[in-house]
């Protein structure tokens, strides 16, 4: 859901980093530190991002600049410096979805909202962005998805479109399946990443016909199971990556029923847990990517 009213966009990347214990000297040991980073592309919201394992970059395209232009640049982040990277590719877009394919070394974008819904599929390896022109999900903006990679395909749920759909489909890089129509109710602007250590794919959020959501949902590939019904409290627009060094989903702010929100929640397949309240400031419309080389949960817009 996109609100222009009043809406203050932030130029800001941070990342999480593991704790030094010389710095934070309360709460948990293995609490998270949110540290700025200062270079990077023009302020934005309702991006994507995606980790490219391979290259060891983290790959952002898209989104809405301040003056509510979509966008259709490419930018990549090495840990250290953001590149614009100057070549063809999708139409500018917003409300898109992006993940990283890892068997097959590409970046796999999907729909969005460009002056009208978008069903395209396209792939970026690096070098390139390539429309793959095959049959799939009907054209939709707000739906999420996730690799999994221990099947081998990327999992896309949800979305607004002409029916709000509530279909989970499935790319392997040749074509779109569709997996399943009941489990999770039809919702958008939700957020999902995928567990490497249990092998599910986690949904949490979102927006639907009865308002904010707060259900927290797993995809093993077969059936969705409904794995708690509230934990952090109901929202949409949220981001979430997950943090394979230390086995947790790391989710951050949304919009609620307070409005913008800045808590950091870890759910490590057993229960939710507030890990701070404090830092980023309070944001929606952002998008997260886990770069595992440096074992960081980077946060834009």
């Amino acid at each position: 859901m996109f609100v222009a009213a009043g809406l203050m966009l932030l130029a800001t990347a941070v990342e999480a980093f593991p704790p030094d214990p010389g710095v934070i000297a309360d709460g948990p040991k293995d609490c998270l530190q949110w540290e700025p980073h200062a270079a990077r592309p023009s302020s934005r919201f309702d991006h994507a991002m995606a980790y490219d394992s391979a290259r060891r970059v983290t790959v952002l395209f898209g989104g809405f600049d301040d003056d509510l232009r979509r966008l259709g640049d490419t930018w990549e982040l090495d840990g250290t410096t953001w590149t614009q990277r100057l070549v063809p590719g999708p139409a500018s877009r917003s409300n898109h979805a992006m993940t990283y394919d890892a068997a097959r070394g590409v970046t796999v974008l999907f729909g969005g909202y460009g002056g009208g819904r978008l069903g395209d599929t396209w792939e970026w390896d690096g070098n390139t962005w390539t429309q793959r022109a095959v049959p799939g999900p009907s054209s939709r903006s707000g739906h999420a998805m996730a690799y999994d990679s221990q099947r081998g395909v990327t999992v896309l749920f949800g979305g607004y479109g002409q029916t709000n759909p509530g279909e989970t489909w499935e790319w392997d890089g040749t074509r779109w399946e569709l997996r399943a129509e009941t489990g999770p109710s039809a919702r958008y602007d939700l957020a999902m990443a995928y567990d490497t250590r249990r092998g599910v794919t986690i949904l949490f959020g979102g927006f639907g016909s009865t308002g904010r959501l707060g259900d927290t949902w797993e995809w093993e590939g077969a059936r969705w199971t409904l794995r708690m019904e509230t934990g952090p409290p109901a929202r949409y627009d949220l981001a979430m990556a997950y943090d394979t060094a230390r086995g947790v989903s790391v989710l951050f702010g949304g919009y609620g029923s307070t409005g913008r929100l800045g808590d950091t929640w870890e759910w490590d397949g057993t229960r939710w847990t507030l890990r701070s309240e404090t830092r980023p400031d309070a944001l929606y419309l952002h998008a997260m990517a886990y770069n595992a080389a440096r074992g960081v949960t980077v946060l834009f817009g």
